[in-house]
């Protein structure tokens, strides 16, 4: 999100994956300035069954990541 060291420091990470994996759809979604945004990512972590999911949050199919810390692969 706009503002979140976490966020920003997952991005390269998040674009250097979705390089390697050309099959692989990346969609960035903004819960912080945009309440649409915000709205997708509380419904679809309502929909997953999660609770107090922060971010950022990776959701691939039906798993839900919450977090992001470099160096762990």
């Amino acid at each position: 999100g706009v503002g979140c060291p976490h966020c920003e420091e997952a991005r390269p990470f998040v674009e250097a994956l979705a390089r390697a994996e050309p099959g692989l759809t990346l969609e960035l979604v903004e819960v912080r300035q945009d309440p649409a945004g915000m709205a997708r990512f509380q419904a679809t972590m309502a929909r997953l069954g999660v609770t107090g999911a922060g971010i950022p949050a990776f959701v691939v199919g039906e798993r839900v990541v919450v977090g992001f810390r470099a160096g762990i692969t």
